[in-house]
């Protein structure tokens, strides 16, 4: 990951100290370029459709925002179909221990099933993760001393 930094220097003035010069640091972002780093990999596939750019480009997008929570060396399947007008998009995420979310839409429209199984695939990594929560954090009930 490249990040280019610019350091500019800008000098004030207290009012209630005379005198007093203090050196204030202002940082600037200008480019941030990813090249080289490494995301999920999605591999995509297709029943009785043709994939096109757009659809390959629209599952990358929206799967760009699991990004945080897995390794870069996970594989992500994605298959997309068409069937009597129904357009049926399945999702697999793997994950330790031969687990996976996964995750199947099925609409009228090509991106509404995309959105729709991310969206499922999202709820099944928030219900994994609030389970997991819960094991860790076992409630013990607060025992009040008794009255003498």
């Amino acid at each position: 990951m490249l990040i280019k930094i610019h350091q500019n220097s800008v000098s004030s003035v207290d009012s209630s100290v005379k005198n007093v010069n203090v050196n204030l640091i202002e940082w600037q972002v200008d480019e941030i370029s990813l090249k080289g780093a490494e995301f999920m990999k999605v591999i995509v596939t297709g029943r009785n459709i043709q994939i096109t750019d757009a659809i390959k480009g629209q599952v990358e997008h929206k799967l760009d925002k699991f990004d945080k929570f897995f390794r870069s060396d996970i594989e992500v399947r994605a298959t997309f179909g068409v069937q009597k007008g129904h357009h049926t998009v399945e999702l697999t995420i793997p994950f330790k221990n031969d687990s996976y979310f996964r995750a199947e839409a099925t609409s009228d429209d090509m991106y509404k099933s995309i959105d729709l199984a991310v969206d499922k695939i999202a709820g099944q990594m928030k219900k994994h993760k609030t389970k997991k929560d819960r094991k860790r954090h076992v409630w013990t009930p607060v025992t009040w001393p008794s009255r003498m």
